[in-house]
């Protein structure tokens, strides 16, 4: 490889011999590297097959691994559709649980509610029959007090 040093002297010689014009056209022709460095249109061509060979096999083999993935979401799909199947079926059983539980909460509520209001209405009976005693007695004690006051009155 030649170096700058090289280039320029070149340069200057030629400038002596041909002109200062002359030897820059000269130096413009000759490559700024190594000729090895220069690509020719065969390696071009050559560069091209191999990109083309290379984007075909890379293309191929995303096309394999898009096929591998399309089968795995296949399978995913299928999975998905008995856990969804698997979770309908649970969730059908918990409702059918579910709606006895309400059923026998309802029956149990039920009978507590007619106790209650059976309770409820002994307790109306019992106070009922408790005011009637207090006001009996009240009667007599006014009756007693009124006899006491009489008979006091009358000595």
């Amino acid at each position: 490889m030649i170096t700058e040093q090289e280039r320029l002297l070149l340069h200057n010689r030629l400038g002596d011999t041909l002109g200062s014009e002359e030897a820059r056209i000269m130096m413009e022709l000759l490559p700024p590297s190594s000729w090895d460095e220069i690509a020719t249109n065969a390696r071009v061509d050559q560069l091209g097959v191999d990109l083309r060979a290379e984007t075909a096999t890379q293309g191929a083999n995303l096309r394999t691994e898009m096929a591998g993935v399309r089968t795995e979401m296949a399978g995913l799909r299928v999975q998905m559709a008995e856990l969804e199947s698997r979770v309908d079926r649970r969730l059908g059983s918990f409702d059918a649980r579910m709606a006895s539980f309400e059923g026998t909460v309802d029956k149990r509520m039920s009978g507590v509610e007619n106790k209650l209001a059976l309770e409820v209405a002994r307790l109306e009976l019992a106070i009922q029959r408790s005011m009637r005693q207090v006001a009996a007695a009240n009667m007599a004690f006014a009756l007693t007090l009124g006899a006491i006051i009489v008979a006091a009155l009358k000595l």
